[in-house]
């Protein structure tokens, strides 16, 4: 500042040439131009800085965990992310509770994960215990939301999933020991026995009952969400519209904070009584088949043998419209087809007719499996035996019962759906319904960090010291399929995804 006074004194005390009035006159206004070019410029690098750190993941990461983490409040927490996954029956106040006593003194802290096909950045949150366990009990995950386009990146919080300690048990990382003595045997370092911090007492349940009904367990209606298998019969291929055979679903829920107490209504809201076993935590609703009737044992037989005596023509086409429909496909079959033999000296039924598989669809339909034997004796004295073994679809008409349809297919047998659980860490990455019997799968395709290899998927199971073991059920091949054997059946599975360090 002085420098400058100095020199507009020099200047006051020449006469300076219009040009040079000039000259000094733009050189003092660059000088200006500069200093305020250079003040814009330090304020927009500032915030450029500062814009730049806040699009950093790392950045919004750390702020997540102080929000949410650093210091927890865990009802809060669960009232806004709960709640979580297979202990869906934990109140805030329960998991609150939990949390204190499983973290009292621990140090909470992050670290960076594989966020598996989020595409995001993918945190977990393990809690350190006084004694060197830790275990995680929480994950959240971060997205750009500007990805894909020209903008600064924007990461925000995606989501955060909760978790407890569950099938996870806290773990001891493995501590360094001072090499000992050659002379000296060595010996097991001393750590006192510590008792795991009290969980919650959980509770599973099972319920078996016909789809049509409302299962509630513990006053909380289950859902499509909870079948884990459902059954139906090939019946439903060959009745009306509006009726169906037996029909059975598996629905199952675990993480229940108290014992289950299921109760199972009909659309009328009446209760449907079941049974259950306290051992399995199941229970089982009565589907037991409507026993048949005399009417209805007399009526089908009468079909069958009327069917196969107007076959050798034995019986009239009067005869077979007593016990079967007109005006169904089956009669216009029956009667169009040829008759299995022309002549003969006699017949008889054997002594062997059974009736079987008795369902009773609606009080006006109900279908029955036949099995007899007729034997025809041909006039040089030789036997043709004739074995029937077909289910009638038998509908009531006026007093009596006629036939509507009858199929060599065994009606009754079960098809099943079970329910495939795919997981990479704690994310679901699909959840479907699949044939039981199914020749090829398809899970979803998975990537692991870098660097990792894809070992296939895995189950889990937990014994009762809480050791987790990995067991590979399926290893998909080159095109992402899993061709299954012949005879093998599925059944209702939650499968992981395991990746392993690539060697070398």
């Amino acid at each position: 500042m002085m420098r400058f006074k100095a020199f507009f004194q020099k200047l006051s005390r020449k006469r300076l040439s219009t040009g040079a009035l000039v000259y000094y006159s733009i050189y003092l206004i660059l000088i200006i131009v500069f200093f305020v070019g250079m003040t814009f410029a330090t304020v927009a690098l500032r915030n450029w800085l500062v814009n730049f750190e806040a699009s950093q993941p790392e950045h919004k990461a750390e702020q997540v965990f102080s929000q949410h983490f650093a210091n927890p409040d865990w009802e809060g927490l669960y009232e806004e992310y709960g709640p979580i996954r297979g202990y869906e029956f934990m109140d805030a106040k329960d998991y609150a509770s939990y949390m204190d006593r499983t973290l009292d003194n621990s140090r909470i802290v992050k670290y960076k994960t594989s966020a598996g096909l989020s595409g995001g950045e993918k945190y977990v949150i393990r809690a350190i215990l006084e004694d060197g366990r830790y275990f995680n009990f929480a994950t959240y995950t971060l997205k750009d939301l500007n990805k894909g386009t020209d903008a600064t990146a924007n990461w925000q919080l995606a989501e955060i999933k909760l978790m407890v300690w569950g099938s996870q048990p806290p773990e001891r990382p493995v501590e360094p020991t001072t090499p000992t003595e050659p002379s000296e045997p060595p010996t097991e370092p001393s750590v006192p026995p510590v008792e795991p911090p009290q969980e919650p007492v959980l509770y599973h349940c099972t319920v078996l009952a016909d789809p049509a009904h409302t299962v509630t367990v513990n006053g909380i209606p289950l859902d499509e969400s909870h079948i884990i298998r459902s059954v139906t019969t090939k019946a439903e291929d060959y009745l009306p519209q509006g009726l169906h055979g037996y029909r059975l679903v598996e629905l199952y829920i675990d993480g229940l904070t108290e014992a289950p107490e299921a109760v199972l209504t009909d659309k009328s809201g009446n209760v449907i009584p079941m049974v259950y076993d306290e051992v399995t935590s199941t229970y089982t609703q009565d589907l037991s088949p409507t026993p048949m009737g005399d009417g209805e044992q007399t009526a089908i037989l009468s079909a069958a043998t009327t069917y196969c005596k107007y076959m050798i023509n034995a019986a009239t086409k009067t005869e077979l419209k007593q016990y079967f429909d007109t005006n169904q496909q089956i009669y216009a079959t029956i009667t169009g087809n040829d008759t299995w033999m022309q002549s003969y000296s006699s017949y008889d039924f054997a002594d062997n007719q059974q009736v079987s598989d008795y369902y009773r669809y609606s009080d006006t339909l109900f279908s029955a499996r036949v099995t007899l034997t007729l034997n025809v004796t041909r006039k040089d004295g030789s036997v043709k035996i004739y074995e029937l073994d077909t289910t009638f679809f038998m509908e009531r008409q006026g007093e009596g019962w006629k036939a509507v349809q009858m199929t060599n297919v065994d009606v009754q047998a079960q098809t099943a759906l079970v329910r495939l659980n795919y997981m990479q860490d704690d994310e679901l990455l699909l959840s479907e319904l699949v044939d039981a019997d199914a020749n090829r799968i398809t899970p979803p395709a998975v990537t692991g960090g870098q660097g990792e290899v894809f070992l296939g998927w895995f189950t889990k199971t937990t014994a009762e010291n809480g050791d987790i073991t990995m067991n590979l059920k399926f290893r998909p091949n080159d095109s992402g399929s899993v061709i299954l054997p012949a005879d093998y059946t599925l059944e209702p599975m939650t499968l992981y995804a395991l990746f392993q360090a690539e060697e070398g």
